[in-house]
């Protein structure tokens, strides 16, 4: 119970030198929530599912990759993978899989 009023008594602390500060305590909102929020933006939901892979090097992506990627696709034959190496090249994988080219 000590230790509980003792890490409140810090936070509170903390809290009061930030306001003093000028601080703000959370970080500033997103445009896009602030655009939604106040209607002035429609969100959607693509409910299709991915899944990304990466991290990997060649010689994975040959070997053990092939062998769980093939299990993937036979329990789900509708869900979009990508295997990619490098994240950065991920980025195709996260636009509507109605606009992406096969």
């Amino acid at each position: 119970m000590r230790s509980s009023l003792t890490l409140l008594a810090k936070a509170d602390d903390h809290v009061d030198a930030a306001v003093s500060a000028g601080t703000p305590l959370l970080p500033p909102l997103d445009p896009l929530i602030i655009e939604a929020a106040a209607g002035k933006r429609e969100l959607t939901i693509d409910a299709a599912a991915r899944l990304i892979v990466f991290g990997f090097d060649a010689d994975q992506k040959k070997g053990q990759l092939q062998t769980i990627l093939k299990s993937l696709r036979q329990a789900d034959p509708n869900l979009a993978i990508y295997a990619v190496g490098d994240p950065a090249s991920a980025g195709r994988a996260f636009r509507p899989l109605s606009t992406q080219k096969a």
